[in-house]
């Protein structure tokens, strides 16, 4: 293979250049070539007027396109997709997935192979390898993928239309607790040499968040009690067994309804909204990456990446995605939006490794 730390110096050489130029790209980059015929010697050809500008042109243009394998795409044709650990062993997640697939194999023109991986553990394995072009993951183990290979999200997934999710901190309203004889909480401060309720250690919103948002606070509550869910957690507010609690957030829905955890008790608690108030707010958490391996092609990224996006707007592509994971669709999302996650991590002196560890106990 020719260098590329060449000097040229003529005016020989330079149109020599120019037409290297047109023909790498013409060969690389499979541009038409339209052969001209010369013409005849009565005519006297015009005299090529190269200048250093044009030069620089063709040369700045070359050096752009050329891809840095030897045009690898032209013989691209399919891809390996590793598909979330939840449901994988579930034959009818497995028919899903594969529907996905084949859609997205319809809107790309690339050959799709669907993988299910044993643990988020193997498909970083994979994609850090080479075995695998893209995969979903979780949050934990995209940030792992790229500690280990450099892997990127390229899209997220949508909830309800939502790109993002929120913890709370929830107290018993001011009045329920005066009437107890306790002073009202009414910041996170408050909360220092309290009993606080936590959902779940692998949780993002029962859990590390909301403890992060704690540390970040300064705050050290007397007693940090684990109940096993959101539910159970918004009760224990409720009936002032703790004196706050960690759940999930959502804005309401469309036709007004309480979105978040305190939903889960209005059939049985018709005042729970007014007996349990939000406290506090985490900042958007990015909702899971779909992730694609560093050194995967240019072009493949911009071919799967515009596949995705259709897949999803179209009608049968959102239903797959509904049925399989509850998705509404996905957008793009770059690497920096998950800084966030980075940034509880160290608050919490925990790894991508110590993270989804503890998300894998949680599938065991």
């Amino acid at each position: 293979m020719m260098g590329c730390n060449l000097k040229f110096s003529g005016k020989k050489l330079r149109v020599l250049l120019l037409w290297l130029g047109v023909l790498f790209l013409a060969g690389c980059l499979s541009l038409p070539v339209r052969y001209v015929v010369p013409p005849p010697r009565s005519q006297p050809l015009a005299r090529p007027v190269i200048t250093q500008e044009v030069t620089r042109e063709v040369t700045r243009v070359v050096v752009v396109a050329a891809p840095t394998r030897n045009c690898p795409t032209r013989t691209r044709r399919s891809v390996v997709m590793n598909m979330a650990v939840e449901r994988g062993k579930d034959p009818r997640a497995q028919e899903l997935a594969r529907g996905l697939g084949a859609l997205l194999q319809e809107k790309t023109g690339l050959e799709v192979q669907v993988v299910f991986p044993s643990s988020y553990e193997s498909s970083v394995e994979r994609l850090c390898a080479g075995q695998a072009d893209m995969a979903w993951l979780a949050t934990p183990a995209y940030l792992l993928a790229a500690e280990r290979c450099g892997a990127r999200s390229f899209l997220r997934v949508l909830r309800n239309d939502s790109p993002s999710y929120r913890t709370q901190w929830i107290a018993q309203s001011d009045a329920a607790r005066v009437a107890r004889g306790l002073e009202p909480i009414r910041s996170l401060q408050d909360l220092e040499g309290k009993v606080v309720a936590f959902t779940d250690l692998a949780s993002p919103t029962g859990y590390l968040f909301p403890r992060a948002m704690l540390a970040e606070a300064g705050v050290r509550p007397m007693e940090e009690v684990l109940v096993g869910g959101d539910m159970q957690a918004v009760l224990a507010v409720y009936r002032g067994e703790v004196d706050a609690a960690a759940t999930f957030w959502a804005p309401p829905g469309a036709d007004g309804r309480i979105g978040d955890a305190r939903g889960l008790l209005l059939a049985s608690y018709a005042d729970v909204v007014g007996q349990v108030k939000i406290l506090r707010l985490s900042e958007p958490i990015p909702n899971d990456p779909i992730v694609w391996r560093n050194d995967l092609e240019p072009d493949v990224r911009a071919i799967l990446g515009a596949g995705w996006i259709e897949v999803a707007r179209s009608p049968e592509g959102l239903a797959l995605l509904r049925e399989l994971y509850g998705l509404s669709g996905v957008m793009p999302v770059g690497d920096a939006e998950y800084d966030v996650v980075r940034e509880m991590a160290r608050v919490m002196g925990l790894s991508a490794q110590d993270l989804l560890a503890r998300l894998e106990a949680t599938h065991k």
